[in-house]
């Protein structure tokens, strides 16, 4: 299992050309470049841990972005399996392993 760079894919079209918008003090808007929609991710908890060991600085103002729903970290990695990213993630904070979904989409 290897982790990178916090990533999701736009649940309205599919597009990974996704930028946050907001400020985490805030909310966790963030729009798709390709379709316009808006969405705020959230974390779920899955009960899992894993053991990741991940740089912890922040990610750039733009890039995306989400709360771990443990611990409230946002050093939150994507999780790659055998190549592949599966649509987990894991927190760096607390090992929490996690799912996402998406609150307040709009279509853009």
């Amino acid at each position: 299992m290897n982790f990178v760079a916090f990533s999701f894919a736009c649940p309205a079209c599919g597009s990974r050309e996704v930028t946050y918008t907001c400020d985490p003090a805030c909310c966790f808007n963030h729009v798709c470049n390709l379709c316009y929609a808006t969405f705020e991710p959230v974390t779920i908890k899955t009960g899992e841990e894993v053991a990741i060991d991940c740089e912890t600085s922040p990610p750039d103002s733009c890039e995306p972005t989400v709360a771990c729903a443990v611990c409230g970290s946002l050093a939150v990695y994507s999780v790659i399996r055998n190549g592949v990213m599966h649509g987990d993630y894991a927190c760096a904070a607390c090992r929490a392993l996690l799912s996402l979904s998406f609150e307040n989409p709009k279509q853009g």
